[in-house]
């Protein structure tokens, strides 16, 4: 049971709130008209002038689980309140609402008494007086009569009113079976619970300073309290930066200017890395900057003259500073260099799309007047419409994509820190020699097949993997590492150790479908752009807008082909690639479709031809003969005759000159151009692959 408590000085208004608009039912008062009551409540509290606000109004809200209650027991509780306000006899009128789940009602009183004229006064108890199990609720006067004379005292009727009718629900949910809720006790002493098991701010500063610098001073207490129980700050400093570590002051701002606060401990290599001199306190002996200077020599400086008398400060580059260190920071500034270079680039590219934008807008606008102009007046309105809808928003929706595509590769990346850079090696490590040990394994086990079998020896491969076995031949450090996975440089190895180790047992490194060593590309006559569904896959594969063109991928992996015009590049080499390429190039034109590839590829893209039922409409670009018989044959079901199908090239076909099969197809393009009455123009210049362009007699461009 929740209550709720407010006041007010609008009776209308709250009787208008309470029953107009809204599914509910008067519980009171019963037989006498609404506005008649309300009226005559508004009368009563006019007899008071000092009471400014005489409409107190409490809600009433039961748990769901409690389910619906019945008006008996609502108007029992009513009943009660009204008795913690002593507002008995007051004019009241009771409402229940059904417009949310769970049941509730509301409640107002007129604060003013018909007989009095004024508003009620109670008493209650004093701090620290007897018999403080009573709480905050007001005292009856039996209560008052067991009670001193001193420990109650009289106050409005409205004191501490949503602490009282709280201790009032609690009371009616354990007697009434409802459900219980936490008393302010309650709350209290879980919320001084909770703090009893909460850490500190300071252990969570610094387990936070752990996860992002990686190395916690606290861990190293010992030795940093050594070194602060020196005499004097000299000796101090010393021993600290000998332990990679100094000391510096803090300061706080105020009106007279920076004030001394104090001094931490920081990692010379890492000023990030810093902690509170006081952090290294115990039970018996404090470490901040007042204790240090007590426990000072009396005739050394106390810190902060130490401070400003002092001329060499140790620098983090006079200290010895590991290789993972140095290459931690020239990683760093490569990283920030890159990203200001993204950055610049987002900037020209933000400041292009603004000026495309606005230039786009302006023609879309003015194409809109001009077809706007040519329609009656009553016609405009729906045009405009419909022209936002299919014109206007399609076209700044892919302008909108394009800068999206660009944004994203210069997307900013951030630059882990250093811990996080450091544990990335170590796996990396770790990884590298767990597959050495692998390929170790494998070596030698060849090696013992070899002792069986002699004929093996001969083998180039096998003596070259056993001679990496040995421990002068490998890698001793992460970079003859990476140098082995890039390219083996810098380690003794025969040239043919790597294609000759996968083929004795070395696992590959992915699982994902193996790429095309050349691509298989399918090409069809250009048409206009065509409208890409993102969220619409072929077979699986989804779109992905790139700059100059569309990629199609499944998801989690790389991209199986690409469409950038009326070419289509596969570059996975598996079936469903294949058939989800020519099924995209089928649904981009109705001609005839150019596939290039290997022999064998295009075998396995005649199959699926065949399977879709398209075999007739494959031309295969890489060989000379069936090229020019298929083209001729497109030609002529272009002018409306029917081509026959045409049967899978031989291999031995396949290897032309590829400037030969240009001049071929150029002549019979001319050819063509005479039978059909065309002229023909040649590209001029040196260009190999300008396109001729065939001019009918009736100067249409074909």
């Amino acid at each position: 049971m929740i209550p709720k408590v407010m006041a007010g000085s609008d009776f209308a208004g709250l009787k208008r709130y309470l029953v107009e608009d809204r599914a509910h039912d008067v519980l009171e008062p019963l037989g006498v008209p609404l506005d008649s009551h309300i009226a005559q409540m508004e009368m009563i509290a006019r007899l008071s002038s000092r009471c400014k606000k005489p409409v107190k109004h409490v809600t009433f809200s039961a748990a769901i689980e409690d389910g619906k209650l019945t008006d008996a027991l609502w108007l029992q509780l009513v009943d009660e309140a009204e008795a913690e306000f002593g507002m008995a006899g007051h004019h009241r009128v009771v409402v229940r609402h059904h417009d949310k789940p769970y049941d509730h009602i509301h409640v107002f009183w007129c604060a003013v008494s018909a007989n009095t004229g004024q508003t009620p006064k109670l008493h209650f108890r004093v701090a620290d007086a007897s018999f403080p199990e009573l709480g905050p609720r007001a005292l009856s006067v039996d209560q008052m009569v067991q009670m001193a004379p001193g420990e109650f005292k009289s106050k409005s009727y409205d004191a501490h009113a949503l602490l009282r009718l709280q201790h009032l629900c609690r009371d009616f949910e354990k007697q009434h079976g409802l459900r219980q809720l936490a008393t302010p006790e309650d709350a209290r002493t879980a919320r001084e619970e909770g703090k009893k098991g909460k850490v500190p701010a300071s252990d969570r500063q610094q387990q936070h300073r752990v996860e992002r610098v990686g190395d916690s001073l606290v861990d190293r207490a010992v030795q940093v309290r050594a070194a602060l129980d020196a005499p004097n700050w000299d000796q101090r400093e010393r021993i600290l930066v000998a332990l990679g570590l100094g000391v510096r002051p803090v300061f706080a701002p105020s009106k007279s200017g920076p004030r001394l606060r104090g001094i931490v401990v920081h990692d010379l290599a890492n000023e990030q890395n810093a902690v509170a001199a006081s952090a290294f306190d115990t039970g018996t002996v404090k470490y901040g900057m007042s204790a240090l200077d007590k426990r000072r020599d009396p005739e050394t400086p106390v810190f902060a003259d130490w401070w400003e008398r002092r001329t060499v400060s140790p620098s983090p580059a006079a200290q010895a500073r590991t290789g993972q260190q140095i290459r931690y920071e020239e990683e760093r500034e490569r990283h920030a260099a890159h990203e200001a270079r993204k950055a610049r680039e987002r900037v020209a590219i933000e400041q292009r799309y603004k000026l495309d934008e606005r230039k786009l807008r302006s023609r879309l606008m003015a194409q809109r007047r001009a077809e706007a102009e040519q329609l009656e007046a009553d016609q405009r309105r729906p045009f405009y419409a419909r022209y936002d809808e299919t014109v206007r928003r399609p076209q700044l929706d892919l302008l909108h994509d394009r800068r999206r595509v660009e944004l994203a590769s210069l997307a900013r990346k951030r630059m882990p820190s250093f811990a996080t850079w450091r544990r990335k090696m170590q796996r990396l490590v770790a990884a590298m020699h767990a597959n050495w040990a692998k390929l170790a394994d494998t070596v030698d086990g060849a090696a013992m097949s070899v002792q069986r079998i002699p004929a093996l020896a001969t083998i180039p491969a096998l003596s070259s993997a056993k001679a990496l076995t040995t421990t002068e031949g490998r890698p001793a450090g992460i970079r003859q590492l990476r140098a082995l996975a890039g390219g083996n440089e810098g380690v003794p190895q025969s040239p043919s150790i790597r294609p000759d180790a996968a083929k004795i047992g070395v696992l590959r490194r992915s699982s994902v479908p193996g790429r095309f060593e050349q691509n298989a590309t399918l090409e069809h006559k250009s048409t206009p752009p065509p409208h890409i569904d993102l969220q619409e896959p072929i077979d699986g594969y989804y779109p992905q807008l790139m700059p100059g063109g569309v990629r199609y991928a499944r998801r989690r992996e790389p991209p199986a082909f690409v469409e950038k015009g009326p070419r289509i590049s596969v570059k996975i080499d598996s079936d469903d690639a294949l058939r989800a390429a020519l099924k995209l190039s089928l649904m981009r034109t109705d001609g005839p479709i150019v596939a290039r590839a290997a022999p064998e590829v295009m075998a396995r893209i005649y199959r699926i031809a065949t399977t879709l039922g398209v075999r007739d409409r494959l031309i295969d670009g890489m060989a000379d003969t069936q090229a020019n018989e298929q083209v001729e044959a497109g030609s002529r079901s272009v002018l409306g005759t029917n081509a026959a199908p045409t049967a899978a090239p031989q291999a031995s076909d396949r290897v032309q000159d590829a400037g030969r099969v240009k001049g071929r197809l150029l002549a019979l393009a001319e050819g063509e151009s005479k039978r059909a009455g065309a002229q023909i123009a040649r590209p001029k210049g040196p260009a190999v692959d300008a396109t001729p362009s065939v001019s009918s007699k009736r100067g249409q461009e074909r």
